[in-house]
């Protein structure tokens, strides 16, 4: 029949062949044969990197490995590496560091979570205990209050008379130290001090003392109670540069009797200033001369040395302040001292005069 066919024909039958064969390829042949024919089309250095992509896009195990990863997990991939360009740390390692460095901080914060909270524990347990503690104190606290038994009268009034009196004869140093106080209250008197001493003792006691403590006595207690206590708060070293001591001198007349005080001045150890009271005598007659030789006496007695005497504090009468025959002129000159300073208080007016 076909050598029959003219030429015409025969072109017609074999086009018609063609195409059916053409129609019977299957569509994955036709995306290999379109896959190679792209393939062909690319450069060398494309070609060797087709090649890495097929040799490395393979299931690494598994019932499918060394096949080809799916599309879906190639688009995933694709996915990850564009959402990966241009940025710093974007690699699998750097990002397994990170998660590494993440980790361990965890480890660390919860690590700490754990310590704070046992200390909370420890700390709750520590209150706790501290709550018993306090509620067992108090109930022994109201134990002893109820079987204390109650002060009686008598007992009292002996425990007081045992802080005035040692004994019959002998006074406690704490009502001496009392006494001494209230002597020196501002202008209160030698004789009201020991009325007030004693209306203190009838209170406390209950009792009218058939003995009871004399002016003597009680000036006696002034002066030694002064002594001690300028022993113990004077300077110590007189050769410091800042070493002085300073006087107060004051006469007071009451009736006939003109009462002269001597008080001393200075420094304690602690720079507090210290003022105590180191004599007081009855005067028939006040002069410079008899003034300064008592205070220069006082001075002796107390161990203080006279030419160190840094000021003196008085009225400004002129037995007492006066530039000849003052006071201070004849204490120098008795003592060769050389103090210079005169403190006069005229109302609110402070004078510094030089003798």
């Amino acid at each position: 029949i076909i050598d029959i066919l003219n030429q015409e024909e025969r072109i017609k039958i074999r086009d018609y062949i063609d195409s059916t064969n053409s129609q019977r390829q299957s569509a994955t042949e036709k995306k290999l044969n379109a896959l190679i024919d792209k393939i062909k089309n690319l450069p060398n250095q494309q070609i060797i990197r087709i090649e890495h992509i097929v040799n490395t896009m393979i299931y690494p195990q598994g019932n499918m490995k060394g096949q080809i990863l799916s599309p879906y997990l190639q688009n995933k991939a694709i996915e990850f590496v564009s959402s990966g360009f241009f940025k710093h740390y974007s690699s699998a390692f750097n990002l397994q560091n990170k998660i590494k460095k993440l980790e361990s901080k965890n480890k660390v914060l919860t690590k700490s979570v754990e310590q704070l909270n046992k200390k909370l524990r420890s700390f709750c347990v520590k209150i706790v205990q501290a709550e018993k503690r306090k509620q067992q104190y108090i109930f022994k606290i109201r134990s002893v209050a109820q079987k204390s038994k109650k002060i009686k009268k008598n007992q009292f009034q002996i425990a007081a008379k045992k802080m005035i009196k040692r004994n019959n004869n002998e006074y406690t140093t704490k009502f001496v130290k009392l006494a001494t106080e209230i002597s020196n209250i501002r202008t209160i008197s030698l004789l009201a001090t020991i009325e007030c001493a004693k209306a203190i003792a009838i209170f406390f006691t209950g009792e009218i003392p058939k003995h009871w403590l004399s002016t003597e006595t009680l000036s006696r207690w002034n002066k030694e109670v002064a002594r001690i206590s300028l022993n113990q708060n004077r300077p110590e070293n007189p050769n410091l540069p800042a070493y002085s001591y300073g006087v107060m001198a004051d006469k007071s007349t009451r009736g006939d009797k003109k009462v002269f005080l001597v008080c001393f001045a200075y420094w304690n150890e602690h720079n507090q200033l210290m003022i105590t009271l180191a004599k007081m005598i009855d005067l028939n007659k006040c002069s410079g001369a008899i003034i300064a030789k008592t205070v220069k006496e006082t001075c002796e007695e107390n161990k203080l040395d006279p030419a160190l005497c840094g000021f003196w504090l008085t009225d400004n009468t002129a037995y007492m302040s006066g530039n000849k025959l003052g006071a201070i002129v004849e204490f120098n000159l008795q003592a060769n001292a050389s103090s210079g300073k005169r403190w006069e208080d005229l109302g609110n007016q402070q004078l510094c005069n030089g003798v």
